[in-house]
């Protein structure tokens, strides 16, 4: 039994290895810069925020595209987290598509965006 998941994980090497290498470069960013052009970086709409959200997008995506070929109701579940995860990083695109705060949820919101 545990032998099918491990050949599964044998399958995913190179997408653990890019795993590996986006992270490593991602947490270069606090070696190479400054302090303040690192905090920059991580303001609402710049680089991390859009890295963040399109790595949890594809990450979906992916999740998605292995529930299709294994039917296995994990990677369905993964999918969902991701999509969601992904959603709430850009508050549902609010700021992109340019949609105000419900009044509801502005009130109970500490970020004031639409977001749970």
């Amino acid at each position: 039994m545990i032998g099918k998941y491990l050949k599964e994980v044998w399958h995913l090497k190179i997408f653990v290895i890019v795993v590996i290498a986006v992270t490593a470069l991602s947490y270069s960013v606090y070696y190479f810069f400054e302090p303040t052009v690192v905090a920059d970086l991580g303001d609402e709409d710049n680089f991390f925020e859009w890295w963040t959200a399109i790595s949890l997008f594809v990450a979906s995506l992916f999740c998605f595209y292995l529930f299709i070929k294994t039917k296995n109701i994990f990677f369905i579940l993964l999918a969902l987290v991701f999509f969601f995860g992904g959603g709430e990083e850009i508050s549902w695109g609010q700021r992109i598509f340019g949609f105000k705060t419900p009044e509801l949820m502005d009130e109970v919101n500490v970020q004031h965006e639409f977001s749970f």
